[in-house]
């Protein structure tokens, strides 16, 4: 995994400055930032050499298919003296995924060990799993497990996209706007996907539903 930090300097903030009285009816700083249209920031590159591919490839080997890419075939990453040294190939995941690289029937033996062995990942915290209890099943790779806290909450997941979009609920600002047409355009993920069932209203909730309910019944 290869990636770059942004600088303060290249990170724009909006914020509102207060004013003693308004004078003019010119936009505030506020509504520009409000009605400006997000831009996405390129901190990295992604390849389509696994989707292309007709047949499904196993995490273990993809991460040899680029492996053998990146060091083999192009020598390794420039530095900026001009020389080339060798990159570290890393398994970036969520912490949903991790956990099941310890479930019984769901990965290979053989390509955990490879995985986390050769490779090692970088796991990115997600509310709901356990993590600690996850890592703790992975022991015996503990030094090449990397844990990246979230810093804001975020309970966003491809998951949760496919199921708004089967529901006919907006998606706008979950994922690049790039991304929102392309799936609009193509159609994607309206048919064949089985949505799990809507949570049940609890306590107030549930009085207050069944309260609202008029009508006849259709049993």
């Amino acid at each position: 995994m290869l990636g770059t930090k942004a600088s303060k300097s290249s990170v724009a903030t909006c914020r509102a400055r207060p004013t003693v009285r308004r004078v003019s009816r010119q936009p505030t700083t506020a509504s520009r930032c409000a009605r400006s249209p997000p831009r996405m920031r390129p901190r990295g590159s992604c390849s389509i050499w696994e989707a292309q591919r007709p047949v499904f490839t196993p995490t273990a080997r993809v991460l040899d298919h680029f492996d053998y890419e990146i060091n083999h075939v192009m020598g390794g990453i420039e530095c900026t003296d001009g020389t080339r040294k060798r990159a570290k190939i890393v398994l970036l995941a969520g912490a949903d995924l991790i956990q099941t690289l310890s479930t019984p029937g769901v990965w290979d033996a053989r390509d955990v060990d490879h995985i986390l062995s050769h490779y090692g990942t970088f796991v990115l915290e997600r509310n709901g799993t356990e993590l600690d209890s996850a890592i703790a099943n992975l022991k015996q790779w503990e030094h090449n497990i990397h844990v990246v806290r979230q810093v804001v909450s975020n309970d966003v997941s491809s998951t949760k996209v496919r199921l708004l979009i089967k529901r006919d609920m907006s998606i706008d600002y979950l994922i690049p706007d790039a991304v929102i047409d392309y799936i609009y355009e193509n159609n994607l993920y309206k048919v064949d996907f089985d949505l799990p069932p809507l949570p049940e209203p609890k306590g107030k909730e549930r009085a207050t539903s069944n309260g609202a309910t008029s009508g006849p019944s259709d049993g």
